[in-house]
């Protein structure tokens, strides 16, 4: 289960989860995505609530990670319920953030001509200027 896609063999890039993730038991479960099987991540975040059951995989941003392929990715520790951005796998590049600072600048590697912040947009947290939240 993941906020945006389950188990991914291609890339995701400059993407965003706030949906709410619940797995069952012996679930792989991430805020943004399930599984990364082979390839990137980059520039993106999760931070809507996560949770699986018992021997459950469970991380904030993704369940689990194999390649060591992921840069300047955010998971938020405060709304997640989770203290670990991966489940199992590999863990670099990927950093966790209280919910007071995503909401104060956007994450480092961020690029500003893709991402904005604004108050009262999708709860104050980065959103992508090409396809921004209604509220």
């Amino acid at each position: 289960m993941g906020g945006l896609v389950g188990a991914q063999y291609g890339g995701i890039y400059d993407s965003y989860s706030n949906a709410t993730v619940k797995g069952g038991n012996n679930s792989t479960v991430g805020g943004l995505l399930s599984g990364n099987e082979e390839g990137a991540i980059v520039d993106s975040y999760a931070s809507g609530p996560v949770s699986g059951g018992k021997s459950s995989l469970v991380g904030g941003l993704a369940g689990i990670d194999y390649p060591n392929t992921t840069t300047d990715n955010y998971w938020d520790t405060t709304t997640s319920g989770t203290k670990d951005g991966i489940g199992g796998g590999n863990t670099s590049g990927i950093i966790g953030l209280t919910n007071k600072k995503f909401r104060h600048g956007l994450p480092s590697g961020f690029d500003p001509s893709v991402w904005a912040e604004k108050k009262g947009f999708n709860g104050g947290l980065p959103y992508l200027i090409a396809n921004p939240p209604t509220n």
